[in-house]
C-alpha cells in the first residue's frame, strides 16, 4: 500500500515477527511472541549493529535504509497483492523489499563511498536557542 498519498510502496522491509522469543517481565522470556511489537525492536537493533559496525553510517538514516533495502534477502508471495502491486514482483506491498539481512549489509557497507555530510552549525555550550511558542 502507499503512504500519505506520496504513492510510496510500503512496508520497505520487513522482519521476522512470527513466534519470536523475546523478553518478558519480571525476568523470562515467551518464546511464542509475534507481531511487528516484536519485529520493529529487530529493526531498530539491526540499524544499531550496522552503525556500531560502521561508524561512518550513524546519522545517516538514508544511506542506511537504502544499504537495507539493497541487502535484503527477497520475498514474494504467490497469494496476496495489494491494488496494482503484485506480490510476486520485488518490491512488493507484502514484504517490501524483502527481510532484513543485518550481515550481508554489515558486508556491503566496507565497500560504500559515502559523501562527506555537511558540517552541523557549532553552538557554544550554554549558548541560547529560539524556541517556537507554545501554542
Amino acid at each position: 500500500m502507499t503512504a500519505d498519498g506520496s504513492n510510496r510502496l510500503k512496508p520497505d522491509l520487513c522482519a521476522p515477527g512470527v513466534f519470536l522469543r523475546v523478553a518478558a517481565p519480571p525476568s523470562g522470556y515467551s518464546g511464542g511472541f509475534s507481531g511487528t511489537s516484536g519485529s520493529t525492536p529487530m529493526v531498530a537493533g539491526a540499524v544499531a549493529l550496522l552503525w556500531s559496525a560502521v561508524p561512518a553510517l550513524k546519522g545517516r538514516p538514508v544511506e542506511t535504509a537504502e544499504l537495507l533495502r539493497r541487502t535484503a534477502v527477497p520475498l514474494t508471495s504467490s497469494t496476496q497483492d495489494c491494488g496494482s502491486f503484485p506480490g510476486s514482483a520485488v518490491p512488493n506491498a507484502v514484504f517490501g523489499w524483502g527481510r532484513i539481512d543485518i550481515e550481508a549489509a554489515v558486508e556491503a557497507a566496507g565497500s560504500l563511498v559515502l559523501a562527506p555530510r555537511a558540517a552541523a552549525p557549532s553552538r557554544r555550550r550554554g549558548s541560547p536557542r529560539a524556541l517556537a511558542p507554545r501554542s
